[in-house]
């Protein structure tokens, strides 16, 4: 059975809390020694999820959750707020928009998404799988 690795942050789901919680987690990627290229991905998905989060739910703290199991890493980013949902999905971003990519850069970097929404809040987790070592398995 593999180790798990598990670290948190909690934080106001205010603007700066943004910088503040992309730098843990990519902190903890390093210092569990996780590859650049997996520590740029959980970056970028963070920042983004989190600034979602900031944005657009109404709550008053966010959480990340960071783990580590055999070959992935997930990044889990959770608030209490109350998100209004579309009936459709978004038109894709014009090219000379600053923003609204957000949930699409995350798709790019994961491997999968999903999105636990309740009437507590929602709980959006992003998987990145991790670089074989050439172990011949």
């Amino acid at each position: 059975m593999g180790t798990v690795r598990t670290a948190a942050c909690l934080m106001p789901a205010v603007c700066e809390s943004v910088s503040t919680m992309r730098h843990f987690t990519v902190g903890v990627a390093r210092q569990w020694g996780m590859p650049d290229e997996v520590d740029e991905a959980v970056g970028l998905i963070v920042t983004e999820l989190v600034a979602n989060a900031v944005r657009h739910s109404g709550s008053r703290d966010v959480a990340v959750v960071v783990t580590v199991y055999e070959s992935e890493l997930t990044a889990s980013v959770s608030d209490s707020g109350q998100w209004c949902s579309r009936p459709d999905p978004p038109d894709p971003p014009r090219e000379s928009a600053t923003s609204g990519r957000g949930l699409l850069l995350v798709d790019a970097y994961a491997d999968s998404v999903t999105f636990d929404r309740s009437p507590h809040g929602t709980r959006v987790t992003a998987r990145v799988a991790l670089p074989s070592h050439g172990s011949g398995t």
